[in-house]
């Protein structure tokens, strides 16, 4: 009777879902700005991981949405940010069994360059497990179909 209504997140994507630069590594020299703003992510989801409930950390990327809805979202410049953060996260947390974490910092490090995709939350009831991903339209940044499909969205910010 407390409880929020049992409805699944409606994502609205029409075409099937496809990982984003899962096959692309990038070459060269991470820039000096990449890496600062990939701390920055890292350090603040690490701080708002401790000091706020996953309410309060929703809501703000809810009204971060908000405040900039209308911005264009250009699909190369993620598609390189995403593989920048694959190079860098190695070598601060490991992804496996913290896909939460993985998200909000994905999710924070492109908010930092003016992109704001969706980040969900999926459960499965069989066996039961929770997953959270990014994702923009059909685009998923930070997961496969595959490790996905079987998660029914519960929460899109």
């Amino acid at each position: 009777a407390v409880g929020k209504a049992a409805t699944p997140a409606n994502l609205s994507t029409h075409d099937l879902p496809v990982a984003v630069g899962i096959d692309r590594v990038r070459r060269g020299a991470i820039r000096f700005i990449d890496l600062i703003n990939f701390l920055f992510a890292w350090i603040r989801v690490s701080w708002s991981m401790r000091r706020r409930k996953l309410p309060e950390r929703v809501h703000a990327i809810q009204r971060r949405k908000r405040k900039h809805a209308g911005a264009r979202f250009d699909e190369e410049t993620t598609v390189e940010l995403v593989c920048t953060f694959r190079r860098l996260r190695c070598y601060t947390f490991v992804a496996r069994e913290r896909c939460l974490f993985h998200a909000l910092v994905l999710t924070q490090l492109l908010a930092r360059y003016g992109l704001y995709p969706t980040f969900v939350m999926g459960v499965r009831l069989t066996p039961w497990g929770a997953h959270s991903w990014v994702q923009h339209g059909p685009l998923i940044l930070n997961a496969t179909p595959a490790s996905i499909r079987d998660f029914t969205p519960i929460l899109a910010a």
